[in-house]
């Protein structure tokens, strides 16, 4: 009888914990109307659905891994099966380039935490800036999109880092009211530079500098005598002179390279005894009613090195003064114009020598001292392959902000706007230019 009763009650114990209904887990699917923003701007904007599988409320939590994450609600319930989550974007905490989030959405039903889901939302974003002219206080790192306004000096001990992909567009002829213009011209942007000036491109990504104007309107970057530089895979647009070397500083370590000049008046130009080299440089349409040529190497003792690079134009090397060593490596010369001068020195110009090493195109050689030396070897035939500046450059110029529209251009023709010295150098060449399209020499 004792057993039966056992029996019998084990049954009961079985058969209550069978009829127990076992709660299942809560699970969830989600659709996402974009996970990829392409190029984010304030408006972007995605809408996640939310779906349960199985019986029961399921409500549902939400946490992101990122601050540019926008969320209607962190948690929710959802009603006849579905729920909808708003996500939109805070563009002050994005970073330039690409930006990426996690959102985890993790469900519950009847207390049981179901397993979570992961939705990745990305997008690349371009930082837009407005920097008014000012000399640098501290190190300072520029990306995006850069509208500059004003003079940028860069004392010693200073840095100013260009980033990658970067565009900087100076603005307007003369400056806007109230910038800092350091009085180098008047009326037209520079960068000045007695510390540090780095320019991070690479070849997919290079930085772009150009004016707002096609009319050179801004003045140059300039390097003082303890100023270096270092620019590789950069654009230099419509200026009047790209890169000015001022004094000697023979302990400089300059880097150029990968660099695309075009548009200006001048897109190199060095005084003093500095020792440089230009590799992978690319020189193409820098012209003026004035002058056109690349490179001025000048009037102290000083040595330049050129591998590597392209002409296109005018005039390609303009050298003045004594003692200029130039040599020139693997670079191609293309004639554009039926008066085209290669290398040309100054009727002051003496016991200067160039030196051209497996270039081709070099047609033209202005020698009017005797001292002056030119010696030219294995002579190419034919164009050289993979020379230049190694990169697509970018010259699709952004839009100029709306507050910004309206910046009255420079009233004075662009050689009234520089100094005494700078209109006597292109007034010479300019008349040299001249002399030698009614007289041409071949010497």
């Amino acid at each position: 009888m004792m057993l039966k009763f056992t029996v019998f009650m084990l049954f009961l114990l079985i058969a209550g914990a069978c009829s127990k209904t076992e709660i299942p887990d809560p699970t969830i699917s989600i659709f996402a109307s974009a996970t990829d923003f392409g190029a984010i701007t304030p408006k972007s904007t995605s809408a996640l659905l939310i779906s349960q599988l199985g019986e029961g409320n399921v409500s549902y939590t939400v946490t992101s891994d990122s601050p540019w994450i926008v969320l209607n609600k962190t948690a929710g319930t959802i009603k006849e099966n579905k729920d909808t989550l708003l996500v939109s974007v805070d563009t002050t905490k994005l970073v330039n380039g690409i930006n990426a989030a996690i959102l985890k959405i993790t469900p519950t039903l009847n207390g049981k935490i179901g397993m979570a889901s992961g939705v990745v939302l990305k997008g690349s974003y371009t930082k837009i800036s407005y920097v008014k002219g000012h000399e640098l206080t501290a190190d300072e790192v520029w990306e995006g999109n850069i509208f500059l306004t004003g003079d940028i000096v860069v004392p010693g001990g200073k840095t100013l880092s260009i980033n990658a992909g970067t565009n900087v567009k100076i603005v307007g002829g003369r400056l806007p009211k109230g910038a800092y213009d350091g009085g180098a011209y008047g009326g037209v942007a520079d960068i000045y530079v007695e510390g540090n000036l780095n320019m991070n491109g690479v070849s997919a990504s290079p930085v772009n500098m150009y004016s707002s104007s096609s009319n050179n309107n801004w003045g140059r970057i300039s390097f003082g005598k303890s100023g270096t530089g270092k620019i590789q895979y950069a654009s230099i647009n419509n200026v009047d002179f790209g890169i000015y070397l001022f004094a000697s500083n023979t302990s400089a370590r300059h880097l150029f390279k990968n660099i695309y000049f075009s548009n200006c008046l001048i897109g190199f130009i060095k005084e003093g005894a500095n020792t440089v080299e230009l590799r992978g440089v690319t020189f193409r349409d820098n012209n003026s009613n004035i002058a056109i040529y690349g490179i001025r190497s000048g009037d102290l003792p000083s040595k330049t090195s050129i591998i590597n690079s392209e002409f296109t134009g005018l005039l390609s090397v303009y050298i003045d003064g004594t003692n200029n060593v130039v040599n020139i490596t693997n670079s191609n010369f293309r004639i554009e114009d039926d008066f085209f001068v290669n290398i040309y020195i100054s009727g002051s110009g003496s016991n200067n020598t160039v030196t051209a090493d497996n270039c081709f195109g070099i047609q033209t050689y202005n020698n009017p001292d005797s001292s002056n030396k030119f010696i030219q070897s294995n002579i190419a035939s034919s164009a050289l392959s993979g020379i230049g500046c190694g990169f697509k450059p970018n010259l699709n110029i952004f839009s100029l902000p709306q507050k910004l529209q309206g910046v009255p251009p420079s009233g004075l023709p662009p050689i009234l706007n520089r100094s005494l010295k700078e209109r006597e150098l292109f007034m010479l060449v300019n008349k040299k230019l001249i002399e030698n399209r009614i007289n041409p020499k071949n010497d």
